[in-house]
């Protein structure tokens, strides 16, 4: 996790550095690997490159390339710090949308720390009069949408290998 943790860092300070460079060439230019590697690995395994749950793979492919782009963006137009801070809401907005969308149990001891989240991204975000504010929102639906993206992926796991999830999300995001 830390390794993990790390490497984000490294992406978003160099997107951070690529500040010339169109944002749809980062993103293509970082999928790219993706691309090519995983249909030689789905081809290799005899797996259905087509999946078996179509639109959701499409819907997820949909909703993690937006996010992706989303985070993109706030990289270079906000201060990593903020940025980074307000993407980190994915994980509240996954257990809400477990709850509606999988009908997940949750404990009502939850609720305040969700709760407290938001009042924490919205210090982070400073409401008022801001001329960064629209980076500010983008960042908070990045995190909406890869919330998202993180449940619909919690509900093809019950029909389609994670490799294909995977390349739907490569080649979406290409389009």
């Amino acid at each position: 996790m830390i390794l993990t943790a790390l490497f984000f860092a490294l992406i978003a300070f160099i997107i951070k550095l690529l500040d010339n460079v169109p944002l749809m060439e980062v993103v293509l230019f970082r999928n790219l690997p993706s691309m090519i590697i995983i249909p030689i690995i789905i081809i290799e395994q005899k797996i259905s490159i087509l999946g078996r749950n179509r639109p959701l793979l499409i819907l997820r492919g949909f909703l993690g390339a937006l996010g992706m782009i989303a985070i993109f963006y706030t990289y270079t137009e906000m201060p990593i710090t903020e940025s980074t801070a307000i993407q980190r809401l994915s994980p509240f907005f996954i257990i809400i949308m477990s709850i509606i969308f999988l009908h997940e149990k949750c404990s009502f001891k939850k609720f305040p720390i969700i709760l407290i989240a938001f009042i924490g991204a919205l210090l982070v975000i400073k409401p008022g009069f801001r001329v960064d504010l629209f980076p500010a929102m983008v960042a908070l639906i990045a995190a909406m949408l890869m919330g998202s993206a993180h449940v619909v992926i919690r509900y093809l796991r019950l029909s389609d290998n994670y490799w294909v999830i995977i390349n739907y999300y490569a080649y979406i995001l290409l389009v």
